[in-house]
């Protein structure tokens, strides 16, 4: 077994997650700064405020619980932090399927963490439980820190629980969910910081340098969604290029403004190693296609129009044919309003510069106008990223 490897503030959250785990995203803040000030992050504001002021009140329970998770983006996010699926199940309900299973945790490292997110659990539960639905209660009295809220709006098995393991605060949906992370926590065999499928998919990369890393076990995937899913599953996969991937890491590494994507795909019984994003070479350099202002760019060697359709085809193989119909009927009478094709008159026309989130960002031009971004990709022409070359 290999030395763990772990992104650069990742040793704390991988030694809290459970071993067999189907997918985590892991993210140093850190590494960031300013830069995290994302849209997602504005939106979550707003989103805050407006519950604040009562606005959400008028809205179905469903609706405002995914708008409170909005609002809480910016405080969860706020420290180094890793959201992780362990565990999904799903059943059959006519022509669809409903999820019958989740188990999910935020891993948050830093004191500072735990006590904002305690601090904003106990706003909601004040704002939405109520003894007629929801019923809150300690873990255990010797373990006075950790709760368990389960209402009787949602289903059996979405309890949340919460509470600090060491330096993380943890908060998990899922019956049973917290005590795998707990297991995990106190002994590190039981961790991904020990996980063979992990540290083999790591071994190309160098995850220590990473700002970011995704990991994502498409064997336990598969087996999860099995056997409801089992008809859905393979054709979603194929669509968006993973038929045959057992295993997939992604890195996101950041030297300045220069963002690079690395991944490795675990195809048959081998490790392929690919960049899904690089630097500047010298020739582009040479040409400023950078706006020497910007905060954020990245170049990417694939074309975003196929990688939108790739992505779209998947999105639509995973719901019900009469779904997927309606879907599309909607996409394309949204594109009759606007008298333009998404892909072909502006993804096909951003094949060479795209826009990233980024502070004080403006969209790239694909003009021979001087560009106002301060945030930009620049693609080459090309297939989309290989799976597994």
């Amino acid at each position: 077994m290999g030395a763990a490897c772990t992104c650069a503030a990742g040793d704390e959250q991988l030694a809290a997650i459970p071993r067999d785990t189907v997918a985590v995203v892991l993210v140093d803040t850190h590494a960031w700064g300013d830069d995290t000030a994302t849209g997602i992050t504005l939106a979550g504001i707003i989103a805050e405020h407006a519950a604040q002021m009562g606005l959400l009140s008028g809205l179905d329970f469903k609706t405002r619980l995914w708008l409170e998770a909005l609002a809480n983006w910016p405080t969860l996010t706020a420290q180094p932090f890793a959201i992780v699926l362990t565990d999904i199940e799903a059943s059959a309900v006519g022509e669809g399927h409903r999820l019958a299973r989740l188990q999910a945790g935020l891993v948050a490292t830093g004191e500072p963490a735990g006590a904002r997110i305690a601090q904003r659990i106990q706003q909601l539960l004040n704002r939405y439980t109520n003894d007629d639905v929801a019923r809150i209660e300690p873990h255990h009295p010797n373990d006075p820190q950790r709760f368990r809220l389960t209402d009787a709006r949602l289903p059996d098995w979405a309890a949340c629980e919460w509470g600090p393991i060491g330096r993380n605060y943890i908060v998990t949906v899922g019956r049973d969910a917290f005590d795998q992370f707990a297991i995990a926590a106190r002994d590190p065999h039981s961790s991904m910081m020990h996980s063979d499928s992990f540290q083999n998919a790591s071994r190309p990369l160098d995850p220590k340098k990473a700002a970011a890393l995704w990991y994502v076990d498409f064997e336990r995937l598969r087996s999860s969604l099995a056997p409801a899913l089992a008809d859905l599953t393979d054709p979603v996969l194929q669509k968006l290029g993973f038929a045959n991937t057992r295993r997939a890491l992604w890195t996101l590494t950041r030297d300045g403004p220069a963002l690079r994507i690395d991944a490795v795909y675990h195809v048959a019984d081998q490790f392929h190693r690919t960049a899904v994003s690089r630097t500047l070479n010298d020739a582009e350099r040479r040409e400023n296609i950078i706006p020497p202002e910007a905060n954020l760019y990245m170049v990417v060697p694939w074309n975003p129009s196929a990688v939108f359709r790739s992505i779209l085809d998947g999105y639509l193989a995973s719901r019900s044919p009469s779904a997927s119909v309606e879907l599309r009927r909607r996409l394309a009478q949204f594109e009759q309003s606007l008298d333009l094709s998404l892909e072909r008159d502006l993804l096909y026309q951003l094949d060479h510069r795209l826009c990233t989130p980024g502070r004080h960002t403006h969209s790239a031009s694909t003009s021979s106008a001087p560009s106002r971004s301060k945030s930009a990709v620049h693609s080459t022409p090309s297939a989309r990223p290989s799976t597994s070359s």
